[in-house]
Order: C-alpha cells, then sequence, then structure tokens
C-alpha cells in the first residue's frame, strides 16, 4: 500500500505520536520487511516476530527517533540488526548446548562408575568431605545448612540472622573454592550427588 506522505511527514508524524501514520506506515512496510527478514532467518514465524519488534521499539522510541536516511532504509537496517542479532544468539545458543550435552554425558559417565562402585563412591565422598571441611567457617556453616540438613536460603537467613542475598553470596563463594580446590572429577561428584 503506497503512502501519501512524504518521507520527512511520516518521520515528524511517528515523533509526534500519530498513530493513524503509525498504522499506515506499518501496513505499507510489514510484506516486504518479513521477507527481506525471512532472507536472513528462513523462518516465517521468526521474521514476523522480528518485524513487530523492530515497529514496537519505533513506538516506544518514537520521541528520539534518529533517521538520517529514508524511512524505508532505517526500518531495513532495523530489521538486519535484528536478524544478525537472532543468528549470533543462536550460535551461542548451540555453543553453550553443545557444552551442556557434553557435561551431561561426562556426569551420567561418572554416575555410572561411581553407583556401580561402592568404594569408588565412598572414596569420592570422604575426600569431598574433607575439602568441605576447609572451607572459611561461616561459609562452612551455612553450605552445611543448606546442602546437609536441606535448608531453604530463607530458614538459613532466618536462623542466623542475617539476609538471603548473604546466604546466596556464601554458598557461591563455597562453590568457587570447592572448584577451585578439588580434582574435577570430585567437583563433578559434588554436583551429582547435591549431599548424599
Amino acid at each position: 500500500m503506497p503512502l501519501l506522505l512524504s518521507d520527512k511527514e511520516q518521520i515528524q508524524g511517528l515523533k509526534a505520536g500519530d498513530s493513524s501514520i503509525y498504522e499506515d506506515v506499518f501496513k505499507a512496510y510489514y510484506k516486504d520487511l518479513c521477507c527481506y527478514a525471512y532472507a536472513f532467518l528462513g523462518n516465517s514465524e521468526l521474521s514476523e516476530e522480528v518485524v513487530h519488534e523492530c515497529f514496537c521499539n519505533i513506538w516506544i522510541k518514537r520521541r528520539t527517533l534518529t533517521i538520517q536516511e529514508s524511512l524505508r532504509f532505517y526500518l531495513l537496517q532495523s530489521v538486519k540488526n535484528r536478524c544478525l542479532n537472532r543468528l549470533k544468539a543462536e550460535i551461542v545458543r548451540k555453543k553453550h548446548l553443545k557444552i551442556f550435552q557434553e557435561e551431561l554425558l561426562n556426569r551420567e559417565q561418572l554416575f555410572g562408575e561411581v553407583s556401580s562402585d561402592s568404594t569408588k563412591y565412598e572414596d569420592l565422598k570422604r575426600e569431598l568431605l574433607k575439602a568441605v571441611d576447609k572451607l572459611p567457617p561461616r561459609c562452612l556453616e551455612i553450605f552445611e545448612l543448606s546442602k546437609f540438613q536441606g535448608m531453604s536460603y530463607s530458614e538459613i537467613a532466618e536462623k542466623l540472622q542475617i539476609s538471603s542475598k548473604t546466604v546466596e553470596n556464601q554458598i557461591s563463594r563455597a562453590y568457587r573454592i570447592l572448584r577451585k580446590n578439588l580434582p574435577p572429577e570430585i567437583y563433578m561428584f559434588l554436583l551429582l550427588i547435591q549431599f548424599l
């Protein structure tokens, strides 16, 4: 659908918050932008989502819009940038998923070995408890309440008269110390059993 207003008038109307101009711009460019996004993403639903995001963003930031070129060029660039960001995010997601799957496989293998060998299980547990006992006193107290006694962060906070955030920080600190000081096999055992 061709627009009757000039580019400048369209931009001024958008900046002024004229919803009828916004609607006209949406109708005029929506299909072309979806086709453009599809060229990057190869997925119709995702392409429509990206275009909707672009239009929502334009409306939200309408008062501060800075459009140097034509409105069409601005829209194409916005869609292109969002598509590229989606593609980058997907690459990162797949990379993390692969790492997670490998880690899960390692844990399953270790769990299989440990559960079928009670001597190995006891050895790992003994080594782990030795390392836990070396944690700083406050850190050890909070870690034991959480992992040995199964108390929630809020329960620990109430018992020790500290904030839940302090509890969370101390638990994180414990994991950092243990990860640094334990051999990978024993640290993985800790993650597997979360204490037995």
